[in-house]
C-alpha cells in the first residue's frame, strides 16, 4: 500500500496550491526539510500530523517495513532523518538536489588553442 499524503498528495490539492502561489514539489520540499530540521525520535502521533495521515497507516507501514522505524520497548519510533530520507527516494528527490550547483565553466579545455 502506497503512502497517501492527503494534505500534500490529494488530487484537488493541486489546484488549490497552485493558485494560492505553491507547487506540490515545493509543498513536499517543504516537508523534508521540517523532517530534517527535526533531532531526536518522533512518535507516531507526530510523524500523524506531519504527513497528515492516520495512525493505523503508520503502524501498518512500520511493521511491513516500507517506512523507516524502530522500536523502543514496545513503541514504534521514526528517526526524522531517515523518513526525511526515505520522502526524497520516493519522490525522486535526490541528495543532489539539496546541494549547491556546481558551477560549470564555459572556457576551452586545455588541450584547445585559440588561433
Amino acid at each position: 500500500m502506497a503512502l497517501s499524503l492527503r494534505r500534500i498528495g490529494q488530487p484537488g490539492q493541486r489546484d488549490r496550491n497552485v493558485r494560492k502561489g505553491r507547487t506540490l514539489e515545493a509543498n513536499r520540499l517543504n516537508l523534508i526539510e521540517k523532517l530534517e530540521a527535526r533531532s531526536g525520535a518522533m512518535k507516531v502521533a507526530e510523524l500523524c500530523e506531519l504527513l497528515g495521515v492516520d495512525d493505523k497507516h503508520i503502524y501498518r507501514m512500520a511493521a511491513r517495513g516500507s517506512l523507516p522505524s524502530f522500536h523502543v520497548g514496545g513503541a514504534v519510533r521514526f528517526d526524522p532523518q531517515e523518513v526525511a530520507k526515505w520522502l526524497r527516494s520516493r519522490y525522486g528527490f535526490d541528495d543532489a538536489a539539496k546541494k549547491p550547483p556546481t558551477r560549470v565553466s564555459t572556457s576551452r579545455s586545455a588541450g584547445q588553442h585559440i588561433a
